[in-house]
């Protein structure tokens, strides 16, 4: 925390952060406002998604289930071992799609985090990383993700290119999106005077991005992220802990009349549990997730809720790649005079397709096949 001791070292300091306008940096800063966060509502779907009796599992497995690692059997026998490379490259030149996959794809590459000297680039994540663990939770829990690209010229063997050399979180609560006729034209970062005054860390600035210069994707289902349409169920679902405490509480505490005491005493456990159970159903609804929740539902709806979630990750795939192919690579395609794009695609064979899915359903319903074969062909086929 910055720490003012005179009245001339306050007017110094709003005096250097009006001039930090004349030289911006571009670079984007993923240090947090902490005024705005409260503001913005950013702390309470925060404290949602770092509790575990709230909305945490949720979040957590869908992330972790979009682009996980594939076991392989190992040569000794009882032991696996794990591919963590989801994708591949398409492009007709065969020497640049090679530079390219040693660039993105290797874990040992130019983009892979620690390995980054081979190329003298700064250490970026991995692929599976990025679009899965880290802007998956971010488009669940806020609903939009900013990293800030940093264009530069890298040398692999005796051939030069231009690519992202960084992909820079920037904290979302502290970005604008500047639309013209609906299109994305820019972006602006900026810092409330409050804690830019309060902090004494200089990267705390406003900074202007053109359109090229962030990587921006927004959930692409709904306007407000699941976390956000899930809020409301929160009360119910934490009452039901507050109402355990409470009935225990007046139990061991026969003589307290407290208002609290005295409402527990006259609900029922299976009643508040019902409560509770019935809101976290709605709540994996809203995620598309599996129901596993204590409701007596219909074996019908339980294997659609496994249908849902299994073409919800399909669909949430599909997008990040495709978000990643415009916004990366077809930039990158134009900074470098290339006629054509070349393309980031998912490994053929590693997720059941949509159209297998629904045709699995279909027979689930037609009674051509049983639970314990769709279980087998579709719930443990990847």
């Amino acid at each position: 925390m910055w720490q003012v001791k005179s009245i001339s070292e306050y007017l110094q300091r709003a005096i250097n952060i009006f001039r930090q306008r004349e030289n911006p940096d571009l670079r984007g800063c993923g240090l947090d406002d902490p005024f705005l966060r409260y503001v913005k509502g950013y702390k309470e779907r925060d404290r949602a998604v770092n509790d575990a009796m709230m909305l945490h599992n949720e979040v957590d497995g869908i992330k972790h289930a979009l682009f996980p690692p594939r076991s392989k059997p190992s040569p000794k026998p009882g032991y696996v071992t794990y591919e963590w490379q989801n994708f591949t490259i398409e492009y007709e030149k065969q020497e640049v799609r090679e530079d390219l996959e040693r660039y993105f794809l290797d874990r040992h590459g130019g983009l892979r985090r620690g390995f980054g000297d081979e190329f003298k680039t700064p250490k970026l994540p991995d692929l599976s990383e990025l679009l899965g663990l880290f802007l998956g939770e971010q488009l669940l829990v806020d609903g939009k993700a900013f990293y800030a690209i940093d264009w530069g010229k890298v040398d692999i063997d005796d051939r030069s290119y231009i690519l992202p050399r960084d992909l820079s979180y920037i904290c979302t609560s502290t970005m604008k999106v500047r639309r013209r006729f609906g299109r994305v034209v820019g972006f602006k970062q900026r810092y409330s005077l409050l804690t830019r005054l309060k902090e004494k860390h200089l990267a705390l600035r406003n900074r202007d991005f053109s359109e090229d210069e962030v990587f921006f994707v927004m959930y692409p289902f709904d306007r407000k992220s699941p976390v956000q349409r899930s809020l409301k169920y929160l009360s119910r679902i934490i009452g039901f802990s507050d109402f355990g405490l409470a009935q225990s509480k007046a139990g061991a505490q026969p003589e307290d009349f407290s208002l609290e005491l005295e409402r527990a005493r006259y609900k029922t456990y299976k009643q508040e549990k019902k409560k509770h159970d019935l809101a976290r159903a709605k709540v994996r609804r809203e995620f598309n997730y599996l129901a596993q929740v204590d409701v007596k539902i219909t074996s019908y709806y339980d294997i659609y809720s496994v249908v849902r979630y299994k073409k919800f990750l399909n669909n949430l795939r599909s997008f990040l790649v495709e978000e990643f192919n415009k916004q990366i690579f077809r930039r990158m395609a134009q900074k470098n005079g290339w006629q054509d794009s070349p393309r980031l695609s998912m490994i053929e064979g590693y997720f059941m397709s949509n159209r297998e899915i629904d045709e699995y359903f279909r027979q689930y319903c037609s009674r051509e096949i049983d639970l314990d074969t769709f279980i087998k062909e579709v719930i443990k086929s990847d």
